[in-house]
This record gives C-alpha cells, sequence and structure tokens, in this order.
C-alpha cells in the first residue's frame, strides 16, 4: 500500500476515534465519568491509545495543528501535509457524525449552551495550544518522541475550564 494511502487512514481513523473519544465522551457521559475530570482523562487516554495505535505509521497527528507545526519544521513535505489535513477533517466530520447518529439531539441542545462569544475563543485555544505544544515537542529533539506525547500531557490543563 502507497505510503500515502496509510498515513491518510491513519490519521482519518485516529481523528475519529478521538472525536468518539474526546467531545463523545463530553456530550454523551460527562456526568457519568466524573464531569471535567474524566473527560479530560477520556482525552488523554483516547490519545495515548492512538499514538501506540497509529504512530509508527503516521506519527500521530490527529490534529491539523501538529501537522502544520511538522511542516513548519520540515519534518513532512507540503504534498504529506495535504493528506494529513485532508483526513483530518474528514476523519473528525465522521467522528462527529458517529456521535449524532448516537445522539441526534446533540446539535441543538449543546451548541445553544455555547455562547457565541466563546465559540472563537476555545477554537483558538485548541488549535494554538496544540501548534506550540507539537513546536515544544520537536524542539525536545529526543528521537523517541512523537508529536502527539506532549498533546497528551496537555490534555488535562484546560480541564477546568471545561
Amino acid at each position: 500500500m502507497d505510503k500515502n494511502l496509510k498515513v491518510f487512514a491513519a490519521e482519518l481513523i485516529g481523528t475519529a476515534v478521538l472525536m468518539i473519544g474526546g467531545p463523545g465522551s463530553a456530550i454523551l457521559a460527562a456526568k457519568g465519568i466524573g464531569g471535567a475530570l474524566g473527560v479530560a482523562l477520556a482525552f488523554g487516554f483516547s490519545l495515548m491509545i492512538l499514538a501506540y495505535a497509529i504512530g509508527g505509521i503516521s506519527g500521530c497527528h490527529i490534529n491539523p495543528a501538529v501537522s502544520i507545526g511538522m511542516w513548519i519544521a520540515r519534518r513532512i513535505k507540503t504534498a504529506e501535509l495535504v493528506y494529513y489535513i485532508v483526513a483530518q477533517l474528514v476523519g473528525a466530520f465522521l467522528g462527529g457524525l458517529i456521535i449524532w447518529i448516537i445522539a441526534p439531539w446533540i446539535p441543538s441542545s449543546v451548541m445553544e449552551k455555547i455562547p457565541s462569544t466563546t465559540k472563537p475563543r476555545w477554537l483558538t485555544d485548541e488549535y494554538a495550544t496544540n501548534f506550540f505544544t507539537s513546536v515544544c515537542t520537536i524542539a525536545t529533539n529526543a528521537p523517541y518522541t512523537i508529536p502527539i506525547t506532549a498533546s497528551v500531557a496537555r490534555s488535562g490543563v484546560n480541564w477546568n475550564d471545561a
């Protein structure tokens, strides 16, 4: 199988799994798993599992900000960046679709609770934080470090904001 196709499949599946494990746990089971701490742990464990499962195939970026950080650091080529980002967008859509199929009431009940002024804030926060954690991870130059390691550690940092 072509390397780019393997990367595409790994990132697509990984991003979909992260969507189900992270936002899915927040939307569907936050109260049942201990609130914000449980959701943060769900994110962290999802990332850890994915790092082991697809890290050797694609590096387990599963976030366009991480892929762009790797591209800026010249760890991936421009053509590969396109595969990563398209796969991540499709994977995020599929993961969200799966959550919506499980609980079709989500868009109206959850999105109404988020004030419109905070939507750009949390989106920007997520991308900026992941971008900088990937830059920090690259800066360590440890041969065993994979890009997602810092994100796994960071997954619990903002849990009080949830």
